[in-house]
């Protein structure tokens, strides 16, 4: 198993490598020192720990051979780094004669060179089918207006985003036909991919459409929550339940000076807890924010268990950068999400439909974001959201197909499940607020509510809008489409916990 050498695509592999131990598969798992160092201890004897040694650059020590805290100014050097590694991998492959490679996105010569001595090679997406579909389309299309499922879509701006992404990323890995899609193209008659059933199936069909590949679905892959002997979770343990912000961008995103201080601002005109992950080489705070938030904040620069944090009842909410890894991780321990999508990761939340999704669009920034961002999140309405009723749907929505077992809260109550369907009723209407209590509105503050125009009347006493007029809100809005249950599509790798009922 070889992964890209981001954290975000090593944990994903890494999980999915239990899962075929623990089927009498033996793995070779290779990456970086630095990387395997990081998920060296409790792994199973079935799984062999494989170095690969990057060229040695001036620019690039050996502790940046990941992209965990490595200056965003050597990404692309690092990435060089990693192509210009094909050579050595090609030699660990010859020395090890596996019987299947499972590779990733950003290594086609990984296929190429298994091919060379007749090994089959297996593309693994820790991205999900929709994302994966589109862009697919979009490459092969030249547009994604003819893209056959139009609930997602790019605007104008993330357009131009995603051409200005593709440009850097064809300048640094070249014209090579293995990248952008040619990845699935060498994939051996399957492809995998890090989702379920239910929410992903159509959207798999297409992509396994464009590739020529059956997709398979691995599961949603999220580890079990480590929790213990970690100074964050020993003062996550102090707080309240659900009090408690939880903002994290990745492993590979960074916020601009001007995002930091906005976050900063939006966070000192609240009274919410928090737990700010602002790994270096981010840019620094205002002065005195951490100071003036001490008791109720913490600022973390260093790497954090997030799944043991999203686990933990006092998390209340999770802003994010849209990863996939992070939405679904979300989505499994029913943590409401306040997106601030990055780059082309919009699209992970445009099609999930658990309750509980605040999408806030990267839009341009001035002083009334530090209002939008973060006062509703603590109002009286969206307090109760947050709350028991809204933990329990959006773990209730994933749990009907298959993905949630045995949450701490004790048996869904069926009071709890119609106030997710009341929610989900509103159809093509997306809500600000999922409860409906019209009073509950009126108290937020006269602050949040002045950017909150209602286009498109009023349903059961919440402010609603169509479909038109939410790309024109000045912040972010809750997305409750119809959420679908049913039987679907599972691989023969998924196993039996996340199987779809």
């Amino acid at each position: 198993m070889f992964p890209w050498i981001a954290h975000g695509h090593l944990f994903p592999f890494l999980e999915l490598a239990k899962k075929l131990s623990s089927r009498n598969f033996h793995i070779h798992f290779c990456s970086t020192p630095i990387n395997l160092d990081s998920i060296k201890t409790n792994l199973p004897n079935s799984i062999e720990l494989i170095e690969l040694n990057l060229p040695s650059l001036p620019d690039l020590p050996p502790h940046y051979h990941t992209n965990k805290n490595v200056p965003p100014h050597l990404m692309p050097l690092l990435l060089q780094a990693f192509q210009m590694s094909a050579p050595v991998f090609t030699g660990i492959v010859a020395s090890l004669d596996p019987d299947l490679l499972i590779y990733d996105a950003f290594q086609p010569w990984a296929a190429k060179a298994a091919a060379t001595y007749s090994i089959p090679a297996v593309f693994f997406s820790t991205a999900n089918s929709a994302s994966m579909a589109f862009f697919h389309h979009m490459y092969t299309h030249k547009n994604c207006d003819s893209f056959p499922h139009q609930e997602i879509r790019l605007r104008e701006y993330e357009l131009r985003d995603l051409i200005a992404q593709s440009k850097y990323m064809e300048e640094v890995q070249g014209k090579d036909e293995g990248f952008a899609f040619g990845v699935l193209r060498l994939s051996s008659e399957v492809v995998l991919v890090k989702s379920c059933g239910g929410i992903e199936d159509k959207y798999a069909e297409y992509l396994s459409k464009l590739s020529e590949r059956r997709v398979l679905f691995t599961g949603v892959l999220v580890a079990k929550p480590e929790r213990e002997g970690l100074e964050i979770m020993k003062w996550l343990k102090e707080r309240k339940p659900r009090s408690v912000l939880y903002i994290s961008f990745g492993s590979e995103n960074y916020l601009s000076k001007e995002q930091m201080v906005e976050m900063a601002k939006g966070l000192e005109k609240t009274s919410v807890g928090f737990i700010w992950v602002a790994r270096p080489p981010a840019v620094e705070l205002p002065e005195g924010f951490e100071e003036r938030t001490k008791k109720r904040g913490v600022v973390v620069r260093e790497w954090v268990p997030q799944g043991a944090i999203l686990a933990d009842e006092g998390v209340g909410g999770f802003v994010t950068h849209c990863g996939w890894g992070s939405v679904s991780e979300s989505a499994w321990f029913g943590v409401p999400v306040v997106g601030m999508p990055l780059k082309k990761l919009a699209l992970h939340v445009r099609h999930v439909h658990p309750c509980g999704l605040i999408v806030v669009h990267p839009l341009p920034l001035d002083e009334d974001l530090a209002v939008c961002l973060v006062i509703p999140l603590v109002s009286s309405g969206v307090q109760h959201f947050f709350g028991q009723k809204g933990r329990v749907v959006s773990a209730q929505a994933f749990g009907q197909i298959g993905l949630c077992r045995g949450l701490p809260y004790g048996p869904f109550e069926q009071r709890d499940v119609e106030h997710g369907v009341y929610a989900c009723r509103l159809g093509e209407l997306k809500a600000i607020g999922c409860c409906p209590d019209a009073g509950l509105y009126s108290k937020w503050p006269e602050e949040t509510r002045r950017h909150l125009p209602i286009a498109g009347g009023k349903q059961g006493g919440l402010p609603v809008w169509s479909e038109p007029d939410i790309d024109h809100l000045p912040y972010g809005k809750l997305h409750i489409p119809s959420f679908p249950v049913g039987r679907g599509r599972h691989s023969v790798l998924c196993p039996p916990e996340v199987m779809t009922q």
